[in-house]
């Protein structure tokens, strides 16, 4: 059973997918935003593995002994990604084009990706410009459907949700314009734990791991 952050939906089935193949062993996932998942754990949700999108997650459960201190290990470097599905952006900076009426972001109180893109407007400086047109979504996920279905005109999201979408804009946006989204993972301790969780864990760091990781978008802790 793994928590896992929104930013990992389309990455995760193919990692579960692959160790299941070499070891046997189903990969169960529950995505969700980094902090819901954190609390989850928190309350005591049997899950055997955390991929939070935030390192400072995993400091509150450790601490809380509720995360395997010596499991922690960085998995993967997000990315955020400009994205528009119907207009041409160049810019960060665009957004406050008068054509762009809603940019649907993460929550930037529990998602690291919504934290990242609001950085990312402020260090741009137009955050005061297109703050009201900012839509908050619970995730990265439902911050990309909201530009999907048409609901906002842009979005900053995953990169690594959008890896295989063609819309007109998919601008990465520069890393100097957030703090790195140094994403970790841990093993949860619970009395019923699934020894193959080390085996998981071990696995996302492995070569095949890592290659699935680079296909949607990650960079890796060493190679930033």
């Amino acid at each position: 059973m793994v928590a896992a952050a929104s930013d990992m939906v389309e990455a995760l089935p193919e990692l579960g997918h692959d160790f299941e193949a070499h070891s046997g062993v189903k990969v169960i996932p529950s995505f969700g935003p980094s902090g819901g998942l954190a609390q989850q754990i928190a309350n005591g949700a049997p899950f055997d593995v955390f991929l939070s999108a935030d390192r400072r997650f995993l400091d509150n459960l450790v601490a809380t002994n509720h995360v395997e201190a010596s499991s922690r290990r960085i998995y993967a470097i997000g990315k955020i990604v400009l994205y528009a599905p119907t207009i041409h952006l160049a810019r960060v900076i665009d957004l406050r084009s008068p054509e762009i009426r809603r940019i649907s972001i993460a929550n930037p109180e529990t998602a690291p990706y919504g934290r990242a893109a609001k950085q990312a407007l402020e260090r741009s400086g137009i955050w005061k410009d297109v703050e009201s047109k900012v839509v908050i979504a619970e995730n990265v996920r439902q911050a990309l459907d909201m530009a999907e279905t048409g609901n906002v005109d842009a979005t900053i999201t995953a990169l690594s949700l959008v890896m295989r979408l063609p819309p007109a804009t998919k601008l990465i946006v520069p890393d100097q314009l957030y703090d790195p989204i140094q994403q970790e993972a841990g093993i949860v301790i619970h009395p019923d734990a699934n020894r193959k969780a080390h085996t998981f864990l071990y696995y996302i760091g492995s070569t095949a791991g890592k290659r699935i990781l680079m296909k949607y978008g990650f960079s890796l802790p060493d190679n930033r």
